[in-house]
């Protein structure tokens, strides 16, 4: 079995971010920048706004991957239902 539904039943179905090369270049041009925040401000302070865009990035993942479930469900709803009109 290889189906979506057998993958996500034992645990197989990923939905990890595939890293490409400017994804990665990117990412360390960015921490370099970061490196130059906290010299400038403090380690203190850059871990309290990390910190808070991590939990903002938490909860923003969050919504939209509930309305991506209520956004399938209604399709399935719509689908069967309307298969029996």
């Amino acid at each position: 079995m290889d189906g979506l539904l057998f993958k996500i039943y034992n645990g197989g179905y990923d939905i990890t971010q595939r890293y490409v090369r400017e994804q990665a270049e990117l990412n360390k041009k960015l921490g370099a920048k970061w490196d130059e925040v906290e010299k400038a401000l403090g380690s203190e302070f850059l871990d309290c706004v990390l910190e808070l865009d991590g939990k903002r990035m938490e909860q923003e993942g969050f919504y939209c991957y509930r309305e991506g479930f209520r956004l399938g469900v209604n399709l399935m709803l719509e689908a069967l239902t309307s298969a029996t009109v």
